[in-house]
This record gives C-alpha cells, structure tokens and sequence, in this order.
C-alpha cells in the first residue's frame, strides 16, 4: 500500500483461512491437553484414596497437610472477606476524628467568644449599683429643685409681683393727680 501496490482480496482471505484453521487445531490440541490432565489428576486423587484404604495405619502427616492447607485457604479468604470492613471501618474511623477534631475546635472558638463577651459583660451588681447612683442623682437634683422652687415662691410670688405693680400705679395716679394743673 505504501508504495501503491494492490493489495489481493484472495491472498488475504487464504491467510486468514490459515490463521482461523491453525486457530481451530490449537483449541482442539488444548482441549485434549486438558481432558489428559483431569484424567491424570482423577487418577492420581483415586490412587491417594487407594493407598489409604489399603494402609492399615492412619496417614497423620497427609492429613495435617491437608488440614494446614484448609485453614490457610479459610484464613485467606477470611482476609479477603475482613479487607473492605477494615478499609471502611478506617475510613469511618477518620472521618470520625476529622469531624471530632472540626467539632472541638467550633466548641473551643464559641467557648472563647463566650468568655469574651462574658468579659465585656458588666455584672448585675455592678449595674445595680449605678443604677441606685443615678437614681440618687436624680433624688438629689428633685430635692435641690424643690428647695429652689420653695425659695423662689417664698421669696417673689406673683402676688408679690401684682401687689408692687400695684403700688407702683397708686404712686403714679397720686404724684398725676398732686401736680398742678395747667
């Protein structure tokens, strides 16, 4: 194709038809290779079945192989089956510390805030006692009006003020009315 050759439609389906049929005697070769084998490993497992029959003393030493063998498979099963709760209980158990520690460290700044303002605070007793401060105040500058209020309507009433308004005009009508007329 690179240097414009044709390619033959039938060259390439003979090889083709040669890779499939190879193909089909390697999977035939295979499939009897593997019946062999079964055989053989039948053969093999019925003779060990034989030879314990026809022993007359127990084979401990085939028996705790095979025991070792059971429980290492059971143990690595049960690691295969324990592997995901493990890596989940992990994940939970950090996921339980993040939360924790982010939890504690929001307890610790409301703490601290609440220290600050109860700081800032000022105390009941504290305000009480400006409070009777203020209201003495308030006492003393009522008292101190009162005795100004007494002072001032004691001293110059209206009264006072009409009566002298008054005498002032009865001056006036008697030094009017004294003079001489023109």
């Amino acid at each position: 194709m690179a240097n414009g050759a044709s390619i033959d439609p039938e060259g390439r389906f003979a090889a083709l038809n040669e890779r499939v049929d190879n193909q089909g005697r390697q999977i035939a070769n295979l499939e009897s290779q593997m019946k062999q084998s079964f055989t053989d490993l039948t053969l093999q497992i019925r003779g060990i079945g034989d030879d314990f029959r026809s022993k007359s003393q127990t084979p401990w030493l085939l028996l705790c192989s095979l025991a070792g063998l059971c429980i290492t498979i059971l143990g690595g099963l049960g690691f295969l089956a324990l592997q995901p709760i493990k890596d989940g209980f992990a994940d939970f158990k950090n996921t339980y510390e993040n939360n924790r520690i982010v939890s504690r460290n929001d307890n610790i700044n409301t703490f601290n805030e609440l220290k600050l303002t109860l700081r800032e605070t000022v105390p009941r007793a504290e305000h009480e006692r400006v409070w009777n401060g203020i209201d003495q105040r308030f006492e003393d500058v009522q008292r101190q009006l009162n005795l100004l209020q007494s002072n001032a309507s004691n001293t110059y009433t209206a009264r006072d003020q009409l009566l002298t308004v008054t005498k002032e005009l009865e001056e006036l009508k008697r030094l009017y009315y004294s003079r001489p007329q023109p």
